[in-house]
C-alpha cells in the first residue's frame, strides 16, 4: 500500500467537510433544527428609561412601578401580565382534486408547518396566530378557519389566515 499525497488527503478532508455542512444546512431547511430568537436577557430589577420598540398587536402588557419614601433607597417592582395571542385552526379539505400546499407559520418566510401534495379526500390542520398559504389548484379545496368557512380563489392563491 502506498503512503496517501497531501493533496489526496486535503481532498478528502475537504469533501468531509462540505458534506457535513450540507447535512446541516439541509436539516436546518427542513425544520428538523430549530432556529429561534435568542432569549431575552434576565431582568435585573432596575427600571429601563427606554421601552420596547414594538409590541405584537395580541400582546396586552401591563405595568405597576411601585416606590417607596423618595428619600430613602427606592424599590421597584415590574409586574407584566401577557395575555397569549388568539391562535387559528385552519382546515384545509382537497375536496374536488388534488392541490399542493406550502403553509408557513406568519408570513412567507416564517417556519415550515406543512409543505405537501394533499390527495384529494385528505385534509390538513394547522395552528398558528397567522398562518401564510400558498396552494395549487385552489379551487380543489375547502378551507376553515376556527369552524368559519373562507373563499377563496382559483388557479394559484397566496393568503395569510388568522382568527379575525
Amino acid at each position: 500500500m502506498t503512503k496517501p499525497r497531501i493533496s489526496q488527503v486535503l481532498l478528502w478532508s475537504l469533501a468531509i467537510v462540505t458534506l457535513a455542512l450540507f447535512g446541516f444546512f439541509v436539516a436546518l431547511v427542513a425544520g428538523a433544527l430549530p432556529v429561534d430568537d435568542p432569549p431575552a436577557p434576565p431582568d435585573t430589577g432596575a427600571l429601563s428609561q427606554t421601552e420596547p420598540a414594538e409590541e405584537p398587536a395580541t400582546t396586552a402588557v401591563t405595568r405597576s412601578v411601585r416606590r417607596t419614601n423618595p428619600t430613602t433607597a427606592s424599590t421597584a417592582t415590574d409586574t407584566a401580565t401577557t395575555t397569549p395571542p388568539t391562535l387559528a385552526t385552519v382546515v384545509v379539505t382537497a375536496t374536488r382534486g388534488d392541490c399542493w400546499i406550502s403553509a408557513r407559520l406568519g408570513s412567507e418566510s416564517g417556519r415550515v408547518l406543512e409543505e405537501r401534495l394533499l390527495a384529494q379526500g385528505e385534509s390538513v390542520t394547522l395552528r398558528g396566530a397567522q398562518v401564510w398559504m400558498s396552494i395549487g389548484a385552489a379551487s380543489n379545496v375547502d378551507i376553515t378557519v376556527n369552524g368559519e368557512e373562507r373563499e377563496i380563489q382559483s388557479g394559484t392563491v397566496a393568503l395569510v389566515l388568522g382568527p379575525a
